[in-house]
This record gives C-alpha cells, sequence and structure tokens, in this order.
C-alpha cells in the first residue's frame, strides 16, 4: 500500500460508534479481546496496575493461552506505574510485550535527555484486523467511576469497522516491524467515509492540519471537548 508521509486515503464503506467514558467503552474493549481468534495489537500510552490493567492482563493472557498472538507495545514512561509483576504475567503467559522508547537515565552535561521527549502517545486496539478502538483513553483507574466517583477522567473512544482498520494495522507495524498474527481483510460493514490521520511533532501534523481544515469549513456549529486547550 502506498503512503505519503503519514497521510492515509479516505476509506468508504465503514462504520464508527462513540464510546463515551470508561464504562461504557472499557467493557466493550475487554468483550471484544475475549472474542478474538488470531491476533491482538495493542499500543497504549498509559498503562498503570490496578483494576483496570488487572482486568486487560487477565483477558490477554486468555486470549494467549487459546492460540492468540498477542503483541502489546506500551510506552516506556507512561507505563512507569505498570509493576514489575505485571509485566512478567503478561510476558510468563505469552503475551508479546515492548516498550516505547526506553526512558535513557543522563547525566547533567549531557543532552541525550531530548531524546526521552519523543513519547508513543498513541491509543489503539485492534482485534483480528477487522476492529479498531481508537481515541484517547489509556488504561488506568482514573477512568473509573466506581474508584473515583465525580473525580473519575472522562474520555471518548471510537470503535471502528471496515477497510479503515487496514491503515490503523499498518501504522501498529510501522513500530513493530516484524509484527506477525493473522488477521483477515476488513469487511465493508457501513457506509462511513473514514481516514487515518497520525502526527510526529507540529510540522509534520496530519491531525492538525484536518481539524482546522474541518474548522473552517464548518457551518453551523463546532463541538469541542478536550483536556488541553493553549492558545
Amino acid at each position: 500500500m502506498k503512503k505519503i508521509g503519514h497521510i492515509y486515503p479516505w476509506r468508504e464503506n465503514n462504520q464508527f460508534e462513540l464510546l463515551i467514558d470508561a464504562e461504557v467503552f472499557y467493557p466493550r474493549m475487554l468483550q471484544a479481546i475475549e472474542q478474538a481468534r488470531s491476533a491482538i495489537l495493542l499500543e497504549m500510552y498509559l498503562f498503570e496496575s490496578g483494576h483496570a490493567a488487572n482486568e486487560f492482563i487477565e483477558v490477554l493472557i486468555d486470549a494467549a493461552r487459546r492460540g492468540v498472538k498477542v503483541q502489546a507495545l506500551l510506552d516506556d514512561f507512561g507505563c512507569r506505574k505498570l509493576s514489575a509483576y505485571d509485566r512478567h504475567r503478561l510476558q510468563d503467559n505469552g503475551v508479546e510485550l515492548r516498550f516505547y522508547n526506553p526512558v535513557y537515565i543522563f547525566r547533567w552535561f549531557e543532552f541525550r535527555w531530548l531524546e526521552n521527549l519523543a513519547r508513543d502517545h498513541r491509543k489503539l486496539l485492534l482485534i483480528d484486523g477487522q476492529e479498531a478502538f481508537i481515541g484517547g483513553a489509556g488504561i488506568t483507574d482514573e477512568f473509573l467511576p466506581q474508584r473515583h466517583k465525580e473525580r473519575a477522567w472522562r474520555e471518548t473512544m471510537v470503535s471502528a469497522h471496515g477497510p479503515v482498520v487496514k491503515d490503523w494495522c499498518h501504522l501498529f507495524r510501522q513500530l513493530w516491524p516484524d509484527s506477525e498474527g493473522k488477521t483477515t481483510k476488513p469487511s465493508s460493514t457501513g457506509n462511513m467515509e473514514g481516514r487515518l490521520a497520525s502526527s510526529t511533532g507540529y510540522f509534520a501534523n496530519d491531525i492538525r492540519r484536518s481539524v482546522v481544515k474541518h474548522i473552517r469549513s464548518a457551518e453551523q456549529r463546532v463541538w469541542f471537548c478536550t483536556a488541553y486547550f493553549v492558545p
């Protein structure tokens, strides 16, 4: 598949579903993992030991035990609160675990500390090449209302089916080139257009350009839901 930079083409015949807050998207993600047949690809920035992490670890291990190829790529800084015990649980039970850009402990006169700023902020779960969960949620108890009540973090995820899922698989394999696991061709299940937008910095930010373009073309309203707004 030809790709220029990080710009992917528009894909037709997709289906998208908005999943708002953890009490909605966590159960859907866990159920999808439980039903996976061939391959699970997980790319996550925030992964912290706790109740939520334990639920995901258990279903990932169960999937690996029944023969599903399970590969998890975690940001080394974002998962610093994932305990050694939980890491060993995954690795010892068939889950392939890798860490993006291990944090470098530098001395005061070294300039390599800049390398620590390169982080993987994606939150991505791919099931059998057929379904993608994408959005802003990591795996942490901070999102659980039963733990934090009104102080629980709010977040939004999207469930995607259709040809656009293939592009998400391609993006995952850019950071895990030898990723394996049999996936089938995504089925055309809907009537919605979709396009993957990704970024590697301010000057290569396809997401920013896409958002600005759609704001400028808006005719009635623009709704924002974001944790960060720094004009």
